[in-house]
């Protein structure tokens, strides 16, 4: 799954935030929360979309609906996220909560930069042609799945790199 690698990616990063923000809000459960996997998982999904349902946390994290939920009940524990009705939870709206949602959405959207970019780079070297259809097929299908699971924050934060990778791909673009 792409959040998989896009959490490795930024894995250094994380680590700097998550100490230079528990020493300016001293939130030993935050960090406690925070240091297992899947609960980050599912913090950079919320902090990204701000409010979704555990159905949707499981579609974007790739992680079963009773470790969502698990992970929610640790997050919410830890003050960083409430429950908003039945199955659905956002970011709560405390000081801290909004420290580290910021943190993490920046990490995410940092993340997803390095995987278009990955896949511009790969797109700009597989040339159009019959013997290439298989690569720029794999490249379409990764560029499919993450516009299905990130569509609304590549469009807000890229508007223009899935245009860029789609013409690449697909030989439409115009090359100067």
């Amino acid at each position: 799954m792409y959040l998989d690698l896009i959490l490795y990616k930024v894995k250094v990063h994380k680590s700097v935030v998550n100490v230079e923000l528990a020493k300016n809000t001293g939130v030993e459960d935050v960090l406690s929360a925070l240091g297992r996997p899947f609960v980050q998982k599912v913090f950079y999904v919320l902090s990204a979309f701000k409010k979704l349902s555990v159905k949707d946390l499981e579609g974007k994290t790739g992680l079963s609906g009773r470790t969502v939920y698990d992970a929610l009940a640790l997050l919410e524990r830890a003050g960083l996220v409430e429950r908003k009705a039945r199955g659905v939870y956002a970011v709560a709206s405390s000081r801290n909560a909004k420290l580290f949602s910021e943190a993490y959405y920046h990490l995410l959207v940092t993340g997803l930069a390095e995987e278009l970019t990955r896949i511009i780079r790969e797109s700009d070297r597989v040339k159009v042609s019959k013997k290439n259809v298989d690569a720029r097929k794999k490249l379409l299908d990764e560029l499919e799945t993450l516009v299905r699971d990130y569509g609304e924050l590549i469009e807000k934060e890229f508007p223009r790199s899935i245009q860029e990778i789609f013409l690449s791909l697909t030989g439409n673009r115009n090359e100067n």
